[in-house]
């Protein structure tokens, strides 16, 4: 899921933006596991990796920093 995001962050970046910003309340459960204070969507990236090995690119981690 993750690297077809990162394809689509690629192709449509302006959309996958949006799509980043509204992910938390797109899904609700999507942060029902996260520790209290952790960005939810990072969370389920960390999950991802471990159980899958790492993501090639993760060109969202810019946007991520910039809201910090």
């Amino acid at each position: 899921c993750w690297q077809i995001f990162a394809i689509a962050w690629r192709l449509w970046p302006t959309l996958a933006k949006l799509v980043w910003q509204d992910l938390p309340q797109l899904h609700r459960d999507f942060c029902t596991k996260v520790p209290e204070g952790q960005d939810c969507r990072l969370y389920a990236i960390e999950d991802a990796e471990k159980a899958h090995g790492p993501l090639p690119e993760k060109p969202w981690l810019e946007q991520a920093a910039l809201r910090s």
